[in-house]
């Protein structure tokens, strides 16, 4: 039987599944709003629906709030910290940062850490990158994390939603943000950014 090292331990512990990510996102409240605002409100089902939406969405962030605290209290001292702490704690991996971070919605917060925690596990599992690059930039409501390696690189039409990378681009769109590729045989860039 394999043993896992402590480095592995670190990874899965902090690695992404499609529900993790996506339980920060309220789809069912997206959804409903998004239906109410692409019409017009006409009548008391059309109230009904947006009622409901935001209500659905009011007691989502009110839950989300509360798991992200419990869950990853480190994250009360900010994204920035918590990520460089990660990078440093792992082997052949380099941090930077440029800017200050701004006051952040806490499931955002979360949401951005576990992106940044598959994107380090992807370079090493899937790209066998030896050297791994990890920038934050935090300046006037605007927050970018990259991720660099030098590994083998990728074909980028292959992500999809049940992915984990289709995850992280979910999430991004969740919160009006993008999620970037740049892909070669030489290695990856992959960045989500997101204007708050």
């Amino acid at each position: 039987m394999k043993r896992e090292s402590s480095t592995e331990k670190k990874r899965s512990s902090v690695r992404l599944s499609e529900n993790e990510l996506l339980k920060d996102v309220p789809p069912v409240a997206v959804l409903s709003l998004n239906r109410v605002s692409s019409y017009s409100i006409e009548n008391e089902a059309d109230v009904a629906r947006f009622t409901n939406g935001i209500e659905l969405n009011d007691s989502w962030m009110d839950q989300a709030d509360d798991e992200t605290v419990s869950l990853h209290p480190f994250l009360s001292d900010g994204l920035i910290l918590a990520v460089k702490n990660y990078c440093d704690s792992l082997p052949n991996v380099y941090f930077e940062s440029f800017g200050t971070e701004d006051e952040m919605e806490k499931h955002l917060k979360v949401i951005l850490y576990r992106s940044v925690c598959e994107l380090i596990s992807n370079a090493e599992k899937y790209a066998f990158a030896a050297n791994i690059f990890v920038q934050v930039i935090a300046e006037n409501g605007f927050i970018s994390v990259t991720v660099y390696d030098n590994g083998k690189g990728f074909d980028p039409e292959t992500v999809t939603v049940g992915t984990g990378l289709g995850t992280i681009a979910t999430a991004a769109i969740a919160y009006k943000g993008k999620m970037k590729i740049h892909t070669s045989s030489n290695g990856t860039e992959i960045s989500v950014e997101i204007e708050q």
